[in-house]
């Protein structure tokens, strides 16, 4: 993951108006864009960089996600360029939130993307010794860009499919997967609790981001009932089936 301490401070100062369309992105408008996101991402991540002057985007693929979210309209973006004589292409997953009824929620993921994990890279590159391997299963983050207005929010992150990786369907939801997500879920626990402790504890950590205070789901009887019948039987099944991560199952 390319984060360096004094990207920190500078993460959330790229604020761009966020293309809306295949079009948009591809179009003169939207390869200033482009421009505008290699540009910070490379003054921010490698030290000395000053070769903005000599970046030009040659062109600008975009496709729509063929499996879009419930908050934000996602596009899968090749993104050709050069600096000065040499060509480079990018891969990139364009996330744009779809309402401003969605905001909390996208500015949490912003959040977390751009200001808490930096941090927790930070955190790891200072307390591991030089044995040891442990690194955030994110992806790279280009750039994110969030106003609240509709008009100036999106996340930029690498296409994790250019590199082997794929989307999850109804044939990827058996156990290795489950155990994967499971395990990269309990590495990032894992590191925000001793990163949480090493900020005085819960309410630290909380004030110093307030963007992520827990959110509890309604309490009502229907959602109770749903999950006593359905989710908890399997759960319990699960247990039985792979006593390994039977203690997860009971969380």
């Amino acid at each position: 993951i390319h984060f360096y301490k004094s990207e920190i401070s500078k993460v959330m100062d790229l604020v761009l108006e966020s293309p809306k369309s295949c079009a948009e992105f591809e179009n003169k408008n939207g390869m200033k864009w482009a421009r505008e996101i290699i540009v910070d991402y490379y003054t921010r991540t490698e030290e000395g960089w000053l070769l903005g002057c000599m970046v030009k985007v040659l062109s600008v693929v975009a496709k729509e996600n063929p499996t879009q979210g419930g908050l934000s309209q996602s596009y899968c973006l090749e993104v050709h360029y050069k600096i000065g004589s040499e060509k480079s292409r990018e891969e990139w997953f364009v996330k744009i939130p779809k309402s401003l009824q969605t905001v909390a929620m996208d500015e949490r993921e912003l959040v977390m993307y751009h200001k808490i994990f930096p941090r927790l890279q930070v955190f790891l590159s200072e307390n591991l010794f030089e044995d040891q391997n442990v690194d955030l299963p994110i992806p790279i983050i280009f750039a994110s860009s969030f106003q609240g207005d509709g008009i100036h929010d999106c996340l930029v992150t690498e296409n994790l499919c250019a590199n082997n990786y794929f989307q999850v369907d109804q044939d990827t939801t058996k156990l290795a997967y489950m155990r994967a997500a499971m395990t990269s879920l309990a590495n990032i626990h894992g590191i925000t609790f001793s990163f949480m402790k090493s900020l005085g504890g819960k309410e630290k950590l909380l004030s110093e981001f307030p963007t992520i205070k827990e959110q509890y789901l309604p309490n009502t009887q229907d959602i109770q009932q749903r999950f006593n019948s359905t989710i908890q039987p399997f759960l319990a099944y699960l247990a039985v089936l792979q006593p390994d991560i039977a203690q997860q199952t009971q969380v």
